[in-house]
């Protein structure tokens, strides 16, 4: 009898415990779908685009402009210059040798402590180009990881660089007149005629979709109409 009494109470308090356990995994399950639910739900406002300026124009004569989203805990970011001024020609063609040389953008919160930071190098962004082929600004694009709650916390873009913006105007004319020939990046030029200026500089090899290169120089077509996308 005490052995059956012994069993019934183990019996007893094993489907306790057990109980128990159920009970807690339901509601650790259930606080797990509502906090997932939560983070969805906030994550959803910041799949809007949001617009970041900073007006360098007192330093370097143009404006830095970012923009942002949150799409499934990734940051997507475009980053672009209002315009190209002159000095800046001679800066990407020292940043081929010099990889330092670009911009840091630096993400700080309401408070100015810095959050989160991006290291662009000049040699990474690509120009804007005009309907007549002209540069008219950089451009570059990046996706990363991060969460939601430290995107929301951004509220601020500060910008740092490393450019030489009085670079002496002879160096300028002397890098890009080096090896002069035909503009392969003169506006209204076929495709057909764009690469054969570009030949000239010496053996032409495609290096991507649409894009040929010779050595340092580039240009870049749109695959569906062959229009020029971007020239250097």
């Amino acid at each position: 009898m005490k052995i059956i009494a012994y069993l019934k109470s183990t019996m007893r308090l094993a489907t306790a415990l057990f109980l128990s356990f159920f009970a807690l995994a339901v509601i650790l399950g259930l606080g797990t779908a509502g906090y997932s639910y939560w983070q969805k739900t906030q994550a959803k406002e910041y799949e809007t685009a949001k617009n970041w300026t900073s007006d360098l124009n007192s330093i370097l004569q143009f404006s830095l402009n970012a923009r942002t989203k949150m799409v499934d805990g990734r940051l997507y970011m475009i980053v672009t210059t209002d315009s190209l001024p002159p000095y800046m020609k001679y800066q990407i063609i020292a940043a081929r040798q010099d990889v330092t040389r670009g911009f840091f953008l630096n993400f700080v919160d309401k408070d100015g402590f810095k959050i989160f930071s991006k290291s662009i190098p000049l040699s990474s962004m690509t120009r804007i180009v005009d309907s007549k082929g002209e540069a008219i600004g950089l451009s570059f694009e990046t996706d990363e990881y991060m969460d939601v709650a430290t995107y929301a916390s951004l509220s601020k873009l500060d910008v740092q660089w490393n450019l030489n913006t009085e670079a002496p105007a002879a160096e300028v004319k002397a890098e890009t007149s080096q090896e002069a020939g035909p503009d392969h990046c003169a506006p209204n030029l076929t495709k057909a005629e764009r690469l054969k200026r570009l030949s000239t500089y010496g053996t032409l090899r495609q290096t991507g979709d649409g894009t040929y290169s010779v050595g340092y120089r580039t240009v870049s077509f749109f695959t569906y109409d062959n229009s020029l996308l971007n020239c250097q």
